[in-house]
């Protein structure tokens, strides 16, 4: 029984310690609080809002979050913040941010307002940008990374769509135990991208950290989102709601039912105009009509633009749009649903066709955006077609009439209006998604997982709605097909516009129209990537997310972009590819210098970043392995192949031949240049030998069933995948009696705890046959399992890419 007697404010006596304790811990709580007020405020140039403080206060308490706030109101500094002040003050937190949307325009803003920022700088956070057109962190390596929805699923599910197959397990890696931001998550596909990135972070939630944010869901599916993955909601309240300034701006509302035209443009603008049409053709043809009228300085910007057309139109838009823009300058903008979201601009008169009320807020967002601003919003409805009927597309067609009857009652328009009417329309349609999305057959995620294949992404992140088109004749080198400036369009559009052209062509005159740029299966120790030219039928370009359109068939200029409207213009020189690698290289390296190299990058680059997603696994599995050497164990073994004698005697020759060998050498690399060096005969597989001799070494040491199943079977896995994704064959070998004594003694070095094994195993020596390995692989039915495969191969590639002793490394493996 517990005394009261004594107790200072009717506090139990023997609890009186216990309250200082908590006492204490609250002040120190709060005064770390205090310091990120401070630090936010540093940073941004204002204090935070309370709805960012609790943010911060979950993101400290490691609680996932769904975030609801409106457009402008500073979500993202409210999520990336608090992972900024964590890392700098070295409070537990994920070492790496993935910040995910829907749309590459989004991504390029942010990273560029966040990337420029002094304090961000002085962090020393390394900020990267990787969508599909600047692919800029293939691999995902910087610390804070803004890319794509389709970027970061595809990465996630085996298949990132900016590497090639046999590097598909690369990115998954970095994933998990990452800081996943989901911005604007309202704009994903409900039946694939949402549905996928639930059930994702479901698995994730124990390994990783999560935001979602968005301005526009229904409070209903919020909820149900927060049921269904543990998460904590941040919203505002009405009191927050007009504390912040930006957010009290009037904005008149008048619904039109007509279509708009470049006459209702003319008539409505004041200063600064910005018009959003449904389709780039729309735009382009408004465009056109205003040049030939209007005397006011016009921009058109769409997904149609070449990357340096699309940048410096970006750079101006904001020069006159943006925050710090010169009040008197006259523009009209005129655009697609690219700018919704993304860039930070604002004008007196914004004129939309009518689009789901989601959609429509965050265009009427760009109107009166910034503090103490007035704006008009003047919503059409779509044009009919030659059949007398309207097109709502990309749109649901009942969502759009539904929002313009809404509207049709407001004379403006505000956050609360907003909410209203996104709960009126939205709600029963989302919890239906919602309710799809927990029915979700989680095996098509393994099945992924199991067959890395880019054409999975159809199902489980976009129908794709926008296929990337590179601009190629006959190209000598080819490179991979990211690695060229690409321009997106509706395939199905560009298939009908294509079979027009193709039926005014001479039969004799016709180039191919469509192809890839397809990978050779060249699995070499020399890891030479070669590449060829298909030719695909008009109608397959449904099929493929990026495709190679030959030039002479597209019309292009830097006013209106990729268009099928002006007969007289060619394909610009721009339209050649921009960013060229050499990518072959390597220098001699022993074995053991091979290993200590990459033992050195592991324990500088990536040991960090792993202990936060492996720390949480082994604690929910009651682990007891030195994940350390673990780690390292997979390092040494990697490559333990090579040590083979018929390895070491094709390398040995070829190394003799161009000098600088010494026979007593256990070579890891030979000198090689891809430029002047012909290929050597053949080197035999060697990743299979590592992977089956670290298999039968684990399973002499590992005592659990269930450590040894996951972690044998993970490691296993990366080292016999570690230079393609689809590796799954041993074949036979024999080891230098030499290699074995140099492994065994640099296991005992860095990981002793590995060495406990029965050195007369037979398979440490040799293996007489060829055999597939599947049986002793990864099992993807096991999310768990899967995951820890997916940090170690990530771990071993990346280490193994950097070790390389070249000028220009093979970034290849």
């Amino acid at each position: 029984m517990v005394s009261r007697e004594g107790g200072l404010w009717g506090i139990p006596t023997v609890r009186k310690s216990h309250f200082l304790i908590l006492v204490g811990i609250h002040l120190l709580m709060q005064e770390y609080i205090d310091s990120y007020i401070s630090f936010f405020e540093k940073t941004t140039n204002f204090k935070p809002y309370d709805f960012q403080k609790r943010l911060f206060e979950n993101y400290l308490q490691m609680n996932n979050v769904l975030l609801k706030a409106p457009t402008g109101a500073g979500k993202t500094w409210a999520s990336i913040l608090p992972f900024v002040f964590a890392n700098k003050e070295g409070t537990p937190s994920p070492k790496k941010i993935i910040y995910s949307l829907p749309l590459r325009t989004l991504a390029n803003s942010l990273y560029n307002e966040i990337s420029c920022n002094s304090k961000i700088k002085e962090t020393g956070l390394r900020v990267s940008l990787q969508t599909g057109e600047l692919p800029n962190d293939k691999y995902f390596e910087s610390d804070i990374i803004f890319t794509t929805i389709d970027q970061t699923l595809s990465s996630i599910l085996g298949f990132p769509y900016s590497l090639s197959k046999r590097q598909a397990n690369i990115n998954a890696g970095a994933i998990i135990g990452s800081y996943l931001i989901f911005d604007e998550f309202h704009l994903l596909d409900p039946t694939r991208s949402l549905t996928t990135s639930l059930n994702i972070l479901k698995k994730l939630k124990e390994l990783s950290r999560f935001c979602i944010m968005t301005a526009t869901i229904s409070d209903n599916t919020i909820r149900e989102i927060n049921r269904f993955l543990g998460s904590n909601s941040v919203t505002l309240d009405e009191n927050e709601f007009i504390s912040i300034p930006q957010l009290k701006n009037e904005k008149e509302l008048v619904v039109r039912k007509k279509h708009l035209e470049a006459t209702d443009i003319q008539k409505e603008h004041k200063k600064k105009t910005i018009v959003i049409c449904n389709t780039v053709e729309k735009a382009q043809k408004l465009y056109l009509e205003l040049e030939q009228k209007s005397k006011f300085e016009l921009i058109c910007i769409h997904s149609r633009f070449l990357k340096k057309d699309r940048t410096a139109k970006e750079k101006k838009i904001l020069n006159i749009f943006g925050k710090k823009a010169n009040l008197d300058r006259e523009a009209i903008l005129i655009s697609t649903q690219v700018i919704e979201v993304g860039l930070d601009i604002s004008c007196d008169t914004l004129l939309t066709e009518i689009s789901p009320i989601n959609s429509f807020l965050q265009r009427a967002g760009r109107c009166a955006r910034f503090e103490n601003e007035k704006g008009r919003i003047f919503v059409y409805n779509v044009q009919e077609n030659e059949n007398k009927n309207k097109s709502y597309l990309p749109y649901e067609e009942n969502l759009c009439i539904a929002t313009m009857k809404e509207l049709a009652n407001e004379k403006s328009i505000n956050y609360a209006t907003g909410e209203r009417i996104v709960n009126t329309i939205l709600t029963k349609k989302e919890i239906k998604e919602i309710e799809n999305a927990k029915s979700f057959d989680f095996g098509r995620i393994q099945k992924a997982w199991e067959e890395s294949d880019k054409g999975t992404g159809r199902d489980l992140i976009r129908d794709i709605n926008s296929t990337s088109v590179i601009f190629l004749r006959k190209t000598s080198p080819l490179y991979p097909m990211y690695n060229y400036d690409a321009i997106s369009i509706n395939p199905y559009t560009l298939i009908n516009r294509l079979r027009r052209t193709e039926e005014l062509v001479d039969e004799e005159e016709v180039e191919p129209f469509v192809s890839l740029i397809e990978e050779n299966n060249i699995f070499t120790d020399f890891e030479i990537a070669r590449f060829k030219m298909s030719q695909i039928s008009i109608e397959d370009i449904k099929i493929y997310p990026r495709i190679v359109l030959n030039p002479k068939y597209v019309n292009y200029n830097s006013k209106i972009g990729m268009n099928f409207l002006l007969k007289s213009k060619t394909i610009e020189s721009s339209l050649q590819e921009t960013e060229k690698k050499e990518l072959f290289g390597y220098k001699k390296e022993t074995y053991e210098n091979h290993i200590s190299s990459m033992i050195k990058i592991y324990e500088t680059n990536f040991r960090d970043e792993i202990h936060y997603p492996l720390s949480k696994l082994w604690h929910k599995h009651n682990f007891t392995t030195p994940i350390d050497e673990m780690i390292k164990f997979m390092l040494i073994m990697h490559d333990y192949g090579k040590l083979n004698k018929k390895w070491q005697k094709i390398a040995g020759d070829f190394q003799k031949a161009k000098g600088n060998y010494n026979r007593e050498e256990l070579l890891a690399h030979t000198d090689f240049d891809s430029i002047k060096d012909k290929l050597p005969k053949k080197l035999p597989p060697h990743a299979g030998i590592g992977a089956i001799a670290a298999f039968a070494i684990l399973e002499d040491i590992l005592e659990d069933d269930e450590e040894f199943e996951t972690i044998a079977r993970a490691l296993t896995s990366a080292i016999i995948k570690h230079h393609s994704a689809t590796s799954h064959w041993v074949n036979s070998y024999q080891i230098e009696r030499e290699g074995i004594n140099l492994v065994l003694e640099m296991i005992r070095n860095y990981a002793s705890s590995f060495y406990k094994f029965d050195k007369n195993n037979e398979v440490i020596r040799k293996w007489d046959n060829e055999e597939d390995l599947n049986q002793y692989t990864v099992n993807f039915g096991k999310p768990d399992e899967t995951f820890l495969y997916f940090v170690l191969v990530r771990i071993l590639r990346l280490c193994d890419q950097q070790s390389i002793n070249a000028e220009d490394k093979d970034v290849s493996k």
